[in-house]
């Protein structure tokens, strides 16, 4: 966009010499031309282009506003990403954040499209479960053919569309590509039965790509407030137990304390999921989270070190960005 060229009191300055600058920065700016195109043309060198073009950019003859998706705020991204060494973050916006349902879908919506950008045929993907997810999965585009892998047993206490079996199938069927899953629940009550599990030949077989991933898209599970489907799982004195422990967090196998340390779980002989360990091993885990209550439990998983890439939404954001706790 070219703008008259006026001083701050409307008398118009070097007429001669500013339409020169309006005339070759519409060359470069609009018409697309190179600097040797201009140069011919003006009959100067194309270093004397370079000058003139930044010329007009400090006088205010060309005028460069940035837009970004009113669905994403990119100076939290930014800050976001800067404050934990990230190498993606994504925030989302939401028109009101007293809707949980509406915080969660504009979430989704941005992961979704992250994760569809950043995907190649290449990649073998491990999917999480819960609700963002879920939306998350039916917001997809159509999916480079990559591989789609269960990476934690079923929750039996929620509904079939929120279970990762089901999030895998639905995610597949966007990529059009193999996948890999196992009929066994997360968690069960004895030791011995988990031994059993262990040994189910679709969990070996999955258990053997969990060290092939190459993107994990996963949730976080808070401890404080309890918004976590693991939490839901136990029984009183095995939450007491583990909060008696200081975590905060979990994200499938790993337990996260308030420091982002991994806390041994007392779990891991009798669930199935991918651990801490492989889960650490993993060269992009974009964690997908929603709702300022999970700000606490997602500052201790950003501490541990597993997330590479995040997508969460503004008010998290911020609660993040003021926690002196982080750095």
């Amino acid at each position: 966009m070219m703008d008259p060229v006026v001083d701050p009191g409307d008398r118009l300055v070097d007429p001669l010499r500013s339409l020169k600058l309006a005339h070759i920065a519409k060359r470069y700016y609009e018409e697309n031309k190179s600097k040797v195109e201009i140069a011919d043309e003006f009959g100067i060198s194309r270093f004397r282009v370079a000058r003139l073009i930044d010329d007009a950019l400090a006088e205010g003859i060309v005028r460069i506003e940035i837009h970004t998706p009113t669905s994403i705020d990119a100076d939290l991204s930014l800050e976001l990403e800067g404050r934990f060494r990230l190498e993606r973050a994504v925030v989302a916006t939401a028109a009101d954040f007293s809707d949980d349902n509406g915080v969660r879908l504009a979430v989704a919506k941005v992961a979704a499209a992250l994760v569809a950008e950043i995907l190649t045929s290449d990649d073998v993907v491990g999917i999480g479960w819960g609700r963002t997810l879920h939306d998350f999965v039916s917001e997809l585009p159509p999916l480079p053919p990559c591989t789609a892998v269960q990476v934690v047993g079923g929750m039996p206490e929620v509904e079939l569309w929120m279970n990762s079996v089901d999030l895998v199938r639905r995610f597949s069927e966007r990529a059009e590509g193999p996948m890999h899953t196992f009929l066994l629940p997360y968690l069960v009550n004895d030791d011995l039965v988990g031994a059993g599990l262990q040994s189910d030949p679709g969990f070996v077989a999955a258990k053997k790509l969990f060290r092939s991933l190459t993107v994990v898209v996963a949730g976080v599970g808070s401890w404080d407030p309890p918004r976590s489907g693991l939490f839901d799982l136990l029984t009183p004195t095995e939450r007491h137990e583990i909060h008696g422990m200081g975590v905060v967090a979990d994200m499938f196998g790993a337990l996260i304390d308030g420091s982002g340390n991994i806390v041994p779980s007392p779990l891991e002989a009798r669930s199935t999921g991918i651990s801490a360990d492989d889960l650490g091993s993993v060269p992009s885990v974009v964690a997908v989270a929603a709702g300022v209550d999970k700000a606490k439990a997602l500052g201790a998983a950003l501490r541990s070190g597993l997330i590479s890439s995040l997508v969460t939404d503004s008010g998290v954001a911020s609660a993040l960005l003021e926690d002196g706790s982080v750095d």
